[in-house]
């Protein structure tokens, strides 16, 4: 565990200290225990402004975040590059506010693409689509230019929490003892439907016809469902078996901070921010058989 920030970070940079410092302890950990990172950018300097706009300053704030995100990526390509345990960059967790998401594939990603490129031409790049890197936003996407020579190393992102009212549900409201598969609700504001291994695989089809048309790699950053939602391990296996038939990479969400999405712990813990919680339940069983079928190359 890092204990103090990163001292080489440069002044420009410093308000990523404390992150840089933490990631570098991850690293070396990772490297000890033959693990690869993947980093994503979350609460970029002036991320948190985008979502309290005022007409008045929506284009100053806008232009403000990718200005900040583009330095940040240049230095972290320029530190990390040799750095042979951190396998990708993913380039914007999640994007979601419409002016950001208006210009996120055909203006900032690409500039982003060609400034990391110009300091990192081998580390894996990952683009998630706006809104909230659902599988939706593949619709009508073309992929991305990548400058590096000889084959693209872009890879696809996407995050999975369908039907968003039963993987959260007991959170902001959302009733819960609701059980999968059966008849759900995708938002609350959504009607209810049916929703079992098929319909998931439905809401998955304009990554997985990406995927197949432009044969490019995907990567699931994120999927998850509370511990205590009945069927939880029904779902996790249907959602799994899907990646697993289309040939998508996938990483589960998550097993640090709040624990209500850690598998580790039982349905009837006490909330909390722990690490481990020494259980060994359905979620997590089924995650280690299908981690058995890894194979290290």
């Amino acid at each position: 565990e890092a204990t103090d920030d990163a001292p080489d970070v440069p002044a420009e940079m410093a308000d990523y200290r404390g992150a840089f410092g933490h990631l570098d302890a991850v690293l070396a950990l990772a490297r000890r225990h033959h693990i690869h990172v993947v980093l994503a950018t979350g609460p970029i300097k002036g991320r948190n402004r985008l979502n309290v706009w005022e007409a008045a300053t929506a284009a100053e704030n806008t232009a403000s975040f990718v200005a900040n995100l583009s330095r940040f990526w240049t230095y972290t390509a320029s530190r990390y590059r040799a750095e042979p345990a951190l396998l990708a960059y993913d380039l914007l967790s999640e994007p979601h506010t419409k002016s950001v998401v208006k210009i996120w594939r055909n203006e900032i990603a690409p500039a982003l693409v060609r400034e990391v490129r110009a300091v990192d031409p081998d580390t894996w790049l990952l683009f998630e689509p706006g809104p909230w890197g659902m599988p939706g936003g593949f619709k009508a996407l073309s992929p991305l230019d990548d400058p590096r020579p000889g084959e693209s190393r872009i890879a696809y992102c996407f995050h999975m929490y369908a039907p968003h009212n039963y993987t959260h549900q007991g959170i902001g409201g959302r009733p819960k003892d609701q059980a999968y598969p059966g008849m759900l609700k995708m938002f609350p504001g959504s009607p209810v439907k049916q929703w079992d291994r098929s319909t998931l695989e439905e809401y998955m089809k304009p990554a997985l016809d990406f995927k197949q048309k432009h044969d490019v790699r995907m990567y699931i950053g994120e999927f998850s469902v509370v511990r205590w939602a009945p069927g939880r391990a029904t779902w996790v296996d249907d959602v799994i078996s899907l990646f697993e038939e289309y040939g998508l990479d996938w990483a589960y969400h998550s097993y640090t901070g709040w624990n209500g999405w850690n598998p580790t712990f039982p349905a009837d813990a006490k909330g909390g921010k722990e690490p481990d919680g020494s259980y060994e339940g359905d979620r997590l069983k089924l995650l280690k058989r299908y981690w058995a079928r890894n194979v290290r190359h």
